[in-house]
């Protein structure tokens, strides 16, 4: 990741070797656990699987509530779940969010985000 002194991001590309998903949905979150569960099921009703479809959710250090659980609740090992030990602000999750990313294409949703009914191409 290199920072353009526009304050753009440029990403790295995905390094070679790598399996590239057609779709990653990225699911930052922070002391929103309670809502979580709706936005992973959402997102996994539509989902192609693994193979096409990588599911992440960032958590930046939240303090009031677990969303580990959750994930592992509900999706189990078709989403991937990442601990930011520090808080963060926005701007600096945003690029980590993006920096993970290893689809063709990218969708960030917030923790409290539904995917409606076929938002996510099959």
């Amino acid at each position: 990741m290199v920072t353009d002194s526009d304050n753009r991001i440029r990403l790295a590309p995905v390094s070679e070797g790598v399996h590239r998903p057609l779709w990653s949905v990225m699911i930052p979150t922070f002391h929103c656990a309670r809502f979580l569960h709706q936005t992973l099921e959402s997102v996994l009703s539509q989902g192609p699987g693994p193979e096409l479809m990588q599911i992440e959710v960032i958590d930046d250090c939240s303090t009031q509530d677990d969303p580990e659980p959750v994930v592992r609740a509900v999706a189990g090992s078709e989403c991937i779940f990442f601990w930011q030990p520090q808080t963060s602000v926005t701007r600096l999750i945003l690029k980590l969010v993006f920096t993970m990313r290893v689809g063709t294409w990218c969708i960030c949703f917030m923790a409290t985000t539904l995917c409606l009914r076929d938002f996510i191409g099959r």
